[in-house]
């Protein structure tokens, strides 16, 4: 349990809670005093328990997990500014080690939480992408995610290599430049005249 601006809260045992007031409702005046502990705490540290105790320990799917990224980077924040908790190391790792996944595939949530747009969080939500299909498609402007967004919902199988082939592609491009041959001199070694140009 948890008290927080004088309200208290619980942070683990709902279950055993409803069980409790059902053996209540039946009638069962045992149950009228449990012994319950609490701490005192602010809105963050108790969002912080809340994650740990419940977010942690249940089977997610890539949507799910992407958003217990989102949450759990927000309340560390919030925590740290509100009630000064010290971070050391990296952000990434901290999340990473908290939800027991590998800091990469925290830093690919991150990017879809920052980047992908609603379509492409949908059909992640829906299971039609995975995390790295999902991280690929972030990637990309909002015309193409919307259309991988389509053809996910569509059924079609959306791979995540065919999306990063796609990113590499275009990121290829990104680096030609096309000459201006108005600011191009250039000079003929094999002309006759070349010594005469020079």
């Amino acid at each position: 349990m948890a008290r927080v601006n004088g309200e208290y809260r619980i942070i683990d045992g709902h279950r055993r809670n409803a069980a409790n007031i059902l053996n209540l409702e039946r009638g069962h005046k045992e149950y009228e005093k449990v012994l319950y502990r609490f701490m005192d705490m602010s809105e963050a540290m108790y969002e912080l328990r809340l994650l740990a105790g419940n977010g942690y320990t249940q089977e997610l799917t890539a949507y799910e997990k992407t958003r217990l990224v989102e949450r759990t980077k927000a309340a560390l924040i919030r925590a740290k500014e509100e009630d000064g908790l010290e971070i050391q190391g990296k952000m990434r790792d901290l999340v990473a080690a908290m939800i027991n996944e590998s800091s990469t595939n925290v830093a690919r949530m991150d990017a879809i939480n920052n980047n992908a747009t609603p379509e492409i969080k949908e059909q992640l939500k829906e299971g039609n992408l995975g995390i790295t299909a999902a991280y690929e498609a972030a990637k990309l402007d909002e015309d193409e995610q919307k259309e991988i967004a389509e053809k996910a919902a569509a059924g079609e199988n959306v791979r995540a290599k065919e999306i990063a082939e796609k990113v590499a592609e275009k990121k290829a491009g990104d680096d030609y430049e096309t000459p201006h041959p108005e600011s191009i001199t250039s000079l003929c070694y094999s002309c006759q005249k070349y010594k005469a140009a020079t």
